[in-house]
């Protein structure tokens, strides 16, 4: 009786904790339960999914993330007050319009990746921080109630940690299970169970576990004086001495920069900002005892935190600021620099202020984040237009065929340096802002490359890539080495019905190579053979094919129509369908490796 009297008393536990779940968090509960949906239609129909399809689903799945923590921190803002009704409705409104505006800038243009250009990931990661980063300020927002905020902080961080450790060992454990029984039984189990089941115990189990410990009373955690010993123990003795070795290590970095009286290198703003943040949770994590506490060189170390940061900060802004100046802003410089402003304002605030009020780094952090998200100070449009500021001041230089004034990365004003950066700036700007980041740059011709991309919906894999846009100027890209000399164009034949009428006959070619052979149709330098009854014909496609690459570049795998051919000859009247072909490309020439087609015969 006492396993039974167990499994029913935790099965009640379980509907009881669920229960409180949903009346407490219905919002966030509904979202999660929306988004788990949405995942598993992706992933039970992924290979038939259409483009449009695909781009529904992800922006659906995305605001649905982000609306979990949004509305976590809805309903513990209107837990105590009086109006919690009309709170919930205000900011249901408010979140709603912010999720339009969020789902407008998401870029899709041409992939079928959404984490492709970066602009999207960076979007939703700024939009998830932020939203919880007002879960941590929910409940406390004023410096009187500082230790109800240290306390609700805590018990959220320790039940979060905890959950992500159940949830990695139960799905670890039932993905152990399947493939036991797939083993054993000899059963064929889809693999889309596996990321199913890793999506459940993220969206569902997590949530439920996490929101479950949370109470709504706010004067649960304000008269709470707990201090875990294993926080004490981490922070003491692991963290706190990690963080003197890596400063150590900077320190004496600085005085070899002022020795030598060189720039910092770049990876040194990554270096400083990871020991800013962990100074900063070392901070919060000793708050409550950093008086009380015996080890007086921890109290020192953590009076003096801020001070011994000042000289790291200015190497900081040193280092982001030569390499912005140097090649301006993109995604990651951006993230860096707010990273670094945020680090600068925070440490000048707890160095000043006399309450070491610690709201103010969530709090600091959840505007920041927001502003860079809003135009015209936001990383889609600082970054860009910096960027395309680069490139018209290279393209101008390069066309005046002059010494560019702007500092190269490569030491010297070449013309190679210019073509470089002319190449890597045009890169990133479709990598990261799509085709439109190249309109209106002087060059009517890249105008009308967006136009074709923009009306091809029939793009679905990889980037879009560079190769129309340098081809115009007859430049390479360096950035693909030795992939730049290939092309693979696809036409996809199965989908995309191509006309035959009118003609009797049907003559087929696969992965055909120049080589001698029997065949009715050889391929030999470029030139088409066709050697068929009465017809007798020879076709250079080198021209055709080049004008598909510079429309659609070097490396597409679905390209918008095949390459025809039509002629009327003494021996008969044929048409050429290239649908598949690859090689390579030396001074803008292709080289055909191998083909596949149709040669269609008229009587």
């Amino acid at each position: 009786m006492t396993l039974i009297t167990s499994i029913k008393s935790g099965l009640s536990n379980q509907i009881s904790l669920i229960y409180k779940v949903t009346t407490e968090f219905y919002l966030s509960i509904a979202a999660a339960l929306g988004a788990f949906m949405l995942w598993l239609y992706y992933f039970e129909n992924e290979d038939i999914l259409s483009q449009g399809e695909y781009y529904k689903i992800a922006t659906w799945i995305a605001c649905l993330t982000l609306f979990i923590p949004a509305s976590i921190f809805l309903h513990i803002y209107a837990a105590n007050k009086k109006s919690k009704l009309f709170i919930l409705m205000t900011g249901v409104a408010a979140l709603a319009g912010i999720l339009i505006l969020y789902s407008r800038n998401l870029q899709f243009e041409l992939t079928a990746d959404f984490f492709y250009p970066a602009n999207n990931v960076y979007l939703t990661a700024m939009l998830f921080l932020s939203f919880h980063g007002l879960i941590s300020i929910g409940m406390f927002q004023k410096h009187e109630n500082i230790n109800g905020f240290w306390q609700f902080n805590k018990h959220l961080l320790l039940r979060t940690l905890t959950g992500a450790f159940y949830s990695l060992s139960f799905y670890l454990g039932l993905i152990a299970a399947i493939y036991a029984v797939e083993t054993l039984f000899n059963l064929e189990i889809s693999n889309s169970i596996y990321p199913e089941l890793f999506i459940f115990f993220m969206y569902i189990y997590q949530t439920i576990f996490v929101l479950g410990g949370i109470e709504l009373s706010s004067e649960t955690y304000q008269n709470n004086r707990d201090y875990p010993y294993p926080i004490k123990i981490f922070t003491v003795y692991v963290l706190i001495p990690l963080m003197c070795i890596y400063m150590l290590i900077m320190y004496v970095y600085m005085v070899k920069i002022l020795i030598i009286w060189s720039l910092p290198k770049g990876i040194i703003s990554y270096m400083v900002i990871i020991f800013s943040i962990a100074g900063f949770l070392a901070y919060l994590l000793l708050y409550p005892i950093r008086d009380s506490i015996d080890n007086k060189w921890v109290k020192q170390f953590s009076k003096g935190l801020f001070y011994l940061m000042v000289p790291l900060i200015i190497l900081l802004l040193m280092s982001i600021g030569t390499r912005i100046n140097q090649y301006g802003f993109t995604t990651e410089r951006y993230c860096v620099m707010l990273l670094a402003i945020w680090v600068t304002i925070a440490t000048v605030y707890f160095i000043l202020s006399r309450r070491d009020n610690i709201i103010f780094i969530p709090l600091s952090l959840v505007i920041l984040f927001v502003l860079s998200i809003i135009d015209p100070w936001s990383n889609q449009s600082v970054s860009m237009n910096s960027q395309r500021q680069r490139l018209s001041e290279y393209l101008r230089q390069f066309n005046e065929k002059k010494p560019v004034k702007l500092s190269a990365p490569m030491g010297q004003n070449t013309k190679d340096s210019i073509e470089k950066e002319i190449s890597n700036i045009t890169e990133y700007l479709l990598e990261n802002h799509g085709s439109n980041a190249l309109r209106n740059m002087g060059i009517p011709q890249w105008d009308e490359i967006a136009d074709s991309l923009k009306n091809d919906k029939t793009k679905k894999y990889g980037y879009i890539s560079s190769y129309p846009y340098l081809n115009v100027l007859h430049i390479k890209n360096p950035k693909l080495g030795v992939f730049q000399n290939y092309f693979t164009l696809k036409y996809d034949s199965d989908k995309q019905p191509m006309e035959v009428s009118g003609y009797s006959q049907l003559l087929t070619f696969k992965n055909l190579s120049s080589q001698t052979g029997n065949n009715p149709v050889t391929l030999q330098d470029g030139t088409l053979h066709i050697l068929y009854g009465k017809l007798a014909d020879t076709v250079d496609i080198s021209i055709l094919v080049n004008q598909a690459i510079t429309r659609y570049g070097n490396e597409n795998y679905s390209i918008e129509k095949p390459i025809i051919i039509e002629k009327q000859t003494k021996g008969g009247n044929y048409k050429i369908i290239v649908t598949e072909m690859d090689g390579s490309l030396k001074d803008q020439k292709p080289e055909i490796g191998q083909m596949t087609g149709y040669v269609f015969l008229k009587d």
